[in-house]
């Protein structure tokens, strides 16, 4: 799997349209050689957080928080990414995140997009996902068949292994029993 690109549509220190917030993923060629490891580099509150939240949730939704969360928790931590801007009149009241990559499979790569937006009505978060391959959207599945599919790609256990930050470093050096990594 390469990524390609992340678009973020009011979410967390994101405000704007997907086209205000697009995220370059793409790995760089250095000395003739790909380098495939992002690493985010910024002052607090500079989005470096949101951003791996929002490729973690594209691909993984209410399972990025654990195992065991409530719907209403999730949807409780959905409306709190939505962007709160100070200086707005009018809040928004929905957000999402779209991720773009490449996917190898018997020996063919195919490009993926995930659309994962969100809505509050009332007192209810609607939450919408759309899976695209190859630039056509796969019809036809539940909500939770999208799930299953996109966990298939990279199952949730060996995503920690790839999407991590500074304080799981920090985790993963200070455990001598190795059950961080565990």
């Amino acid at each position: 799997m390469i990524l390609k690109n992340l678009y973020l549509q009011d979410f967390g220190v994101f405000g704007g349209s997907y086209d205000d917030n697009k995220v370059d993923l793409v790995p760089r060629t250095k000395y003739g050689r790909r380098r495939p490891i992002i690493l985010f580099g910024g002052l607090n509150g500079a989005g470096k957080t949101t951003t791996l939240t929002a490729v973690r949730l594209a691909l993984y939704g209410k399972q990025s928080l654990g195992r065991g969360v409530s719907t209403q928790a999730y949807h409780k931590f959905l409306v709190d990414l939505i962007h709160r801007p100070k200086d707005q009149l009018l809040k928004p009241v929905s957000a999402g995140v779209k991720l773009d990559f490449n996917f190898g499979r018997k020996g063919e790569v195919v490009d993926y997009t995930i659309k994962r937006s969100w809505s509050i009505r009332g007192n209810s978060v609607h939450e919408l996902v759309e899976i695209f391959q190859d630039g056509e959207v796969i019809k036809g599945l539940t909500e939770q068949q999208k799930q299953a599919f996109l966990n298939e790609l990279i199952p949730i256990g060996v995503a920690d292994l790839f999407f991590f930050d500074g304080e799981k470093i920090a985790e993963l050096a200070e455990d001598d029993s190795n059950n961080a990594l565990a």
